[in-house]
């Protein structure tokens, strides 16, 4: 077989992705990791609790920087190791691409603005109902200051936003949503969603989360843009921190009332305006592509990758050529080619058993909820 002489004129692409199964896994994995790290640290006769406590009392933020560093260790080793099992690239799924389109950019970024600016109050009172129910007080954390304690506080907000950006995605955009769509790009994009809101492990994000979730994965899903995903959930995050210092009121006053109640209504009103401008955008690309597709026309994408691989037949004939923009799902036994993952020559990752995979996913499901309310 002679590859040289593709090797030196085109780059490869690994064509292989994740199944329906994948995503149940990692989810389960994920999550197991997540509590059994938590109950580790809770151990009195650890010397790490000593430490945390100490940088607790030191300063809050430093103590919420080592906890959000851990927290994303956790999330990135996790889709890290298990893309390396399946040889598949995390951050694309086996399809999904990087591009910088501004004008994808600035309404996903509308998107995702107009969904904290209108749902931001309706998931703080879900928050409190749900706490009522429960006997959960809202409570806090006691702010521990140190000279340095505005610096942490900065870095704190930057880290809380860019961390979940890269490896969350990687994790439920990358992994997780590629995986379900087995099952249909809707049924991938809203159960992608509820998974990533129920990771979370707490009712105070559960709303919102899962809107964002369901936002940001609609918006890579019609894209085709993974990078877009990561746009959407650090803004998201930031805007986050930035509109609850807004929204908090400073005293009781009747003019402070009526104050942040006319700026309440002003920012849903133009939240709502961002929701339907981004809605109708992604809308109208989505109905163009349908329209396409039936007319036997294939959508321009305007981020045109050159994505090649290489690949042998049963006669053992090496061949480079341009791959589909997302790469297809194969059957058990269906595509008899070999490509080569990552220095080696092997078949596409197959479609996972339906039956198997829909009572993983659920398990999943389930053991989020349960985590959530216990």
């Amino acid at each position: 077989m002679k590859e040289g002489k593709y090797k030196t004129r085109i780059r490869t692409y690994n064509p292989n992705r994740f199944n329906a199964l994948d995503a149940g896994l990692v989810f389960i994995v994920a999550l197991a990791f997540f509590e059994g790290v938590r109950y580790v640290i809770t151990l009195e006769s650890l010397p790490v609790i000593g430490w945390l406590k100490a940088i607790y009392r030191y300063d809050t933020y430093l103590y919420l920087i080592v906890n959000i560093l851990i927290s994303q260790s956790e999330i990135f080793l996790v889709a890290f190791v298990y893309s390396r099992i399946r040889r598949t690239n995390p951050f694309n799924g086996g399809g999904y691409r990087a591009g910088g389109d501004i004008i994808h950019v600035l309404m996903s970024v509308a998107m995702i603005m107009g969904i904290m600016m209108v749902f931001y109050y309706v998931h703080d009172e879900f928050n409190y109902d749900v706490g009522t129910l429960l006997g959960k007080s809202g409570g806090g954390i006691e702010e521990n200051k140190s000279p340095f304690y505005v610096f942490f506080a900065l870095l704190y907000m930057f880290l809380s936003a860019f961390l979940p950006a890269i490896f969350e995605e990687m994790l439920f955009r990358g992994i997780i949503m590629r995986g379900l769509e087995q099952f249909g790009k809707c049924f991938a994009v809203i159960c992608s969603a509820l998974m990533f809101a129920l990771m979370h492990g707490n009712t105070q994000q559960l709303v919102l989360q899962f809107l964002g979730g369901v936002a940001i994965g609609g918006v890579v899903m019609i894209t085709g843009n993974w990078l877009l995903g990561s746009v959407m959930h650090f803004v998201n995050n930031i805007f986050a921190v930035l509109f609850a210092a807004l929204i908090t009121r400073t005293d009781d006053s009747a003019y402070t009332f009526y104050m942040t109640s006319a700026a309440s209504a002003v920012t849903i009103v133009i939240g709502i305006f961002f929701i339907i401008t981004a809605f109708l955008y992604f809308g109208s690309m989505v109905m163009t592509a349908v329209k396409k597709e039936a007319s036997g026309e294939k959508m321009p994408s305007r981020v045109k990758p050159k994505f090649y691989y290489y690949a042998y037949d049963d006669v053992g004939e090496v061949t480079a050529a341009e791959s589909v923009e997302k790469a297809p799902l194969t059957g058990r036994g269906e595509d008899k080619r070999m490509f080569l993952i990552e220095g080696r020559y092997s078949r596409l990752n197959a479609r996972s058993n339906s039956a198997l995979s829909i009572v993983c996913i659920s398990a999943g499901i389930l053991l989020g909820t349960v985590l959530i309310f216990i």
